[in-house]
């Protein structure tokens, strides 16, 4: 998926295969260069996404566009990201509103939910 926020919680559960993500908090939106979708935003869609593809950005040493991408948005090198691995059997709760980013390779389920406070 694109660099993006959701404004539900999610569950995501890897099934098989092994998912590396990067989650960056929602402090950090101004560094992303965020910009909001055409098609509106609904409980289970994105509200924004990034222009900025992390799997090229700053903190991928050796990636082909690093250099450009860095040029081109030098706020995205202040973000604070966290990034993580899954395995078989892992779930994570990505909470509302943080961003990340999550490359398509491996088996697992996203599951989105609203709670009430």
């Amino acid at each position: 998926s694109a660099c993006h926020f959701d404004m539900s919680d999610n569950l995501l559960l890897v099934i098989e295969g092994q998912k590396t993500l990067t989650l960056i908090p929602p402090g950090d939106t101004g560094l992303l260069y965020p910009f909001q979708p055409a098609d509106g935003v609904g409980a289970f869609e994105s509200a924004y996404s990034s222009v900025v593809d992390l799997s090229t950005a700053a903190s991928s040493a050796g990636a082909p566009d690093a250099d450009r991408i860095n040029t081109e948005y030098p706020r995205l090198a202040h973000a604070r990201r966290f990034t993580v691995t899954l395995n078989p059997g892992d779930v994570l709760l990505i909470p509302r509103l943080w961003w990340h980013q999550v490359p398509p390779p491996a088996i697992n389920f996203l599951e989105h939910w609203s709670v009430l406070y």
